[in-house]
């Protein structure tokens, strides 16, 4: 018996399978009323996997993120539903459909008389061998999918709403977020961009608007001498570049540090003798520089120069304060440059000294 005033609506994603072209983002015309908070019930009945639960969460939170005023999913505990059927419940579940060629659906029910959603259930088919770690079926991409499927979406050409499986996607591509924005608003949050003096950033310093959910790349560029010492406000971490996800208002100030220039530099012409030969050796010797203290340098590099040309001689290491370049002439004047590298290969502002 059907309840009067009620549809059934059921959708998944399967193997693979032929798509003719499409709009970016294809509605059901159904959807949850706007600022709804749809609580959902995981059943963790794979054998495959013991993090299952994490996976679908993980899903469902970037479908929430895009504009958590306008829809939000919200797990609510475990459950040990495994009935595909109307229970006053929002169930997610494994059951074994053999090799049916889909690996999941999602069913939602709804009223005819407004087009609202009220209920929805997600299976998946645990004939394969699910997997969070990278491997085939991946459970949060599937996940990512059905869950848009919940809120609204039908299949698409491309996209986390295409209906063929075509690897890990965990990601919301912009058609679909867009098909969400029509739907229940989309959020918009402002991204400040700062920079600290020695370097500049990719995007420019400044404030940047984006889209809930939107992954915005966020890369420090040093200027010369400088290096890139770390980030700090929205993110803290020393990873360059790194990847900020729009769920807030957030600024990010990328903070720079000058690598100076060894310190106590000297140079002097010795000459070597034996029984049989005799050479010049310009003897060059340094000192850290303890204004670096914040910086790790991996090495020294010494360059000649010779008519505004730098020249390779030498790499030593962090601990090597002393070099003898061998074989030099006499009464020729030698113009070195010696130079601290940090841990990311920049290099600092050169010790500069003549040998003669």
């Amino acid at each position: 018996m059907k309840r009067p005033g009620i549809k059934v609506w059921l959708t998944g994603m399967i193997i693979c399978v032929l798509l003719s072209a499409s709009l970016a983002y294809v509605l059901f015309g159904v959807q949850w009323p706007v600022g709804s908070n749809v609580p959902y019930y995981i059943n963790p009945n794979t054998a495959d996997v013991t993090d299952e639960v994490w996976a679908v969460y993980y899903a469902a939170e970037t479908w929430s993120q895009i504009n958590p005023a306008g829809l939000r999913l919200s797990y609510s505990g475990p459950t040990s539903e495994t009935s595909d059927s109307l229970n006053d419940s929002n169930n997610i579940f494994w059951r074994n459909d053999g090799d049916s060629g889909s690996l999941a659906y999602a069913r939602f029910w709804y009223w005819t008389s407004n087009n609202i959603i009220f209920e929805t259930n997600m299976v998946f088919n645990d004939y394969y061998n699910w997997s969070t770690s990278g491997g085939y079926p991946d459970i949060e991409t599937v996940a990512l999918h059905e869950f848009g499927h919940w809120v609204g979406l039908d299949h698409s050409s491309s996209g986390i709403m295409t209906p063929n499986y075509d690897g890990i996607q965990r990601s919301i591509d912009s058609d679909a977020r867009a098909g969400f924005g029509e739907m229940y608003g989309m959020q918009i949050y402002k991204l400040e961009v700062i920079s600290g003096a020695g370097g500049t950033t990719i995007p420019s310093p400044g404030v940047y608007t984006y889209y809930g959910g939107d992954e915005v790349i966020v890369e420090a560029i040093p200027e010369t001498y400088n290096c890139f010492y770390k980030w700090g406000e929205a993110y803290q971490g020393k990873e360059n570049p790194i990847v900020i996800t729009m769920n807030a208002n957030k600024v990010i100030f990328a903070d720079f540090r000058f690598i100076n220039e060894p310190i106590g530099v000297s140079g002097e012409r010795a000459l070597n003798r034996s029984l049989s030969q005799a050479e010049y050796i310009n003897i060059l010797s340094w000192q850290t520089n303890p204004i670096n203290f914040e910086i790790t340098i991996s090495n020294y590099k010494i360059f000649q120069v010779h008519n505004g040309k730098r020249n390779l001689i030498v790499e030593l290491n962090a601990n090597t304060f002393e070099y003898r370049h061998r074989n030099v002439q006499e009464n020729t004047a030698y113009t070195y440059e010696i130079v601290a590298i940090n841990s990311d290969g920049r290099e600092g502002r050169p010790a500069k000294i003549v040998v003669e």
